[in-house]
């Protein structure tokens, strides 16, 4: 049985952990983001993207562009219980554990969204 996207009710802290290996020098990012309106939107188009991810994919690990978005209801150093959504190389991991074609536009804006809202500037295209 997949389960769905999010098991919290209303998160009140979305965190954004952006990392590129390949950028040594501002190649990790942590952003809190507490703006509730902007938090919503980003659950809202999340669970719009299907839970069942049709693609499978190998990674370079030393290549491969990792942003994970971490929802709680707490400060994120005090929370026990947190949702976690990532994203590949701008693909996103479903509760299936399948991926999304990053080129999809509801992916591409939703990545985009969050890398915007991160104030995250990708110096490199991933494939």
């Amino acid at each position: 049985m997949t389960r769905a996207w999010f098991k919290l009710k209303n998160p009140h802290y979305m965190t954004v952990h952006y990392k590129d290996p390949t950028n040594k020098k501002n190649g990790i990012v942590d952003v809190t983001v507490t703006d509730i309106d902007l938090i919503n939107r980003t659950i809202k188009d999340i669970e719009s993207t299907p839970i069942d991810g049709p693609m499978m994919i190998k990674m370079d690990g030393s290549r491969t562009i990792q942003v994970t978005l971490t929802f709680s209801n707490e400060e994120p150093s005090k929370s026990k219980e947190t949702d976690v959504i990532t994203f590949y190389n701008g693909m996103i991991k479903t509760p299936s554990t399948g991926f999304h074609d990053p080129q999809l536009d509801v992916i591409k804006k939703l990545y985009s969204d969050i890398l915007k809202a991160a104030n995250i500037k990708v110096v490199r295209k991933t494939k």
